[in-house]
């Protein structure tokens, strides 16, 4: 009699833990869409800023640049990747 208490027991906790799992997986999908929105809009935002961004690293590896910055160094092509810094200390005057 006390194994089967404890087995309905056990039972009752599997399927309450099942339904939070659940509710916990719509709540992380929910979030993780709300967060490529958010990237979404940011993205072209930034893309079709009328000013230059540029992103980069410690090292001064480009990790991100807006269309504005691509026209003015690079012609529209992707400067990811390249030193930034660099970049900088060769461009003219004007764009420093």
């Amino acid at each position: 009699m006390a194994l089967a208490v404890l087995l309905r027991a056990a039972i009752v906790q599997k399927r309450t833990m099942v339904v939070e799992v659940r509710r916990l997986n719509d709540a992380l999908a929910a979030a993780e869409s709300e967060r490529e929105e958010e990237e979404l809009l940011f993205r072209i935002v930034v893309e079709n800023a009328s000013m230059a961004i540029v992103v980069y690293g410690d090292t001064g590896g480009i990790l991100y640049s807006n269309a504005e910055v691509r026209e003015m160094f690079f012609e529209g092509q992707s400067l990811d990747g390249h030193d930034f810094l660099k970049l900088l200390k060769e461009a003219p005057e004007s764009l420093r």
